[in-house]
């Protein structure tokens, strides 16, 4: 697996934990589908604010 196939994992399973406010909802829900070609075709602010948001969920789940 791929830096971004784990970062989406971790996002869907903050969007799972409903930890997400709408704005990263609706990120999410569009690319929690995405295959690994469409991942890497993210741009570098879509992978940064996908990255937050992964970092997010690890932080919750921690806590």
């Amino acid at each position: 697996m791929t830096n971004v196939e784990l970062l989406q994992q971790e996002a869907v399973k903050a969007l799972n934990a409903g930890t997400l406010n709408d704005k990263q909802k609706q990120f999410i829900e569009s690319i929690k589908d995405f295959d690994k070609k469409q991942l890497k075709k993210l741009s570098s602010a879509q992978f940064k604010w996908l990255k937050d948001i992964a970092k997010l969920s690890s932080r919750n789940i921690e806590s």
